[in-house]
């Protein structure tokens, strides 16, 4: 198992463009691929459940019921663990959306910027004698590793 990330603060730089691309390219190649969109503005998740949002959205129109996108979003998998209420990202409680043969997505969220703090005070205290954000600083790695492995 390997894990491919494509970071940069900049926008515009063909980030979801590029990981689009090589995902649909290892699909191909016959090699499970798990995207995750770890960007609120879930550029990624528009374009891999296009056909679902459409739908969705149609069905909301025509019943006035707004339905939930399928799956579970990457805020939903760590909000529990960057809060302090579980010591490990439960990976049991992943739920991806298989897109494609070999192509799953755990979702974009748009208020995933929520967890940006938490972010930043792990890496600042990555060296500290805090275990949360010690554990915080590791969580997103050691949850696709795990769930990487379950799959």
């Amino acid at each position: 198992m390997k894990i491919i990330t494509l970071y940069n603060h900049k926008g515009g730089v063909s980030k979801t463009t590029t990981t689009y691309n090589l995902a649909r390219f290892l699909q191909n190649k016959e090699k499970k691929v798990l995207v995750v969109d770890a960007d609120p503005q879930c550029n990624m998740t528009e374009m891999l459940l296009c056909d679902v949002i459409e739908r969705l959205d149609e069905e909301a129109e025509r019943t006035g019921v707004v339905v939930e996108l399928p799956g579970t979003s990457l805020l939903q998998v760590l909000e529990p663990r960057f809060n302090g209420d579980e010591s490990f990202v439960n990976i049991d409680r992943i739920e991806s959306v298989q897109i494609d043969t070999n192509l799953w997505l755990l979702r974009g969220d748009v208020s995933l910027n929520r967890l940006e703090d938490y972010i930043a005070e792990a890496h600042t205290q990555r060296f500290s004698n805090k275990i949360h954000e010690k554990r915080n600083y590791v969580a997103l790695g050691d949850m696709l590793l795990r769930y990487g492995q379950k799959k």
